[in-house]
């Protein structure tokens, strides 16, 4: 997969250690929906062989591409993803149907340019237009509420990278669920 930000290479590392750990069978990059069409329309124009129709665009479709879909395994129910029928906990998925892919989108903490709030418009789209849920991801926040991946908590250079929130693995946080 290609990444865009140091946010989706992140939390590919977290999909990563679920995924060697058993708790995700795949992921990949989604698919593009379409959320509007395009408006044109039909003009002439006058040539040296007579009135030719063109064709103008007047708006350009708005598609929407998510960041991954991840296909989680039967052991991932009730930890990471909400079942049907379970409260949702802040540190679970929702699906938009029990044993379809959840689709996630990836953010930063810090909202450049005022993006989220374009994505949460995608996201309803999306929902209203195709039924589908996406899950807003900052990996970060996700680190803090679940687990930081091993690659997370080290410098390109290999030294201990400062992390000012109690880390826990995933086996921690596991275990954390348990008691």
């Amino acid at each position: 997969m290609e990444f865009k930000s140091n946010e989706e290479i992140w939390f590919s590392w977290w999909i990563e250690e679920l995924k060697e750990a058993g708790y995700i069978k795949s992921w990949e990059a989604p698919k593009t929906y379409a959320l509007t069409g395009g408006f044109a329309r039909q003009y002439e124009r006058q040539s040296k062989k007579g009135v030719v129709l063109e064709v103008q665009t007047i708006l350009e479709q708005h598609v929407y591409t998510p960041d991954a879909e991840i296909e989680f395994t039967e052991k991932a129910y009730g930890v990471f993803v909400a079942k049907n029928g379970q409260k949702w906990e802040k540190h679970m998925f929702l699906q938009t149907k029990e044993g379809t892919p959840c689709i996630f989108e990836v953010k930063p903490e810090y909202d450049h340019h005022n993006m989220t709030r374009l994505n949460s418009l995608n996201r309803k789209w999306l929902m209203a237009n195709y039924g589908l849920f996406v899950n807003l991801v900052q990996p970060t926040k996700l680190f803090k509420s679940t687990f930081t991946p091993k690659k997370y908590l080290l410098t390109p250079t290999g030294r201990n990278k400062k992390i000012n929130y109690t880390v826990y693995t995933l086996e921690q946080f596991i275990e954390s669920l348990n008691k």
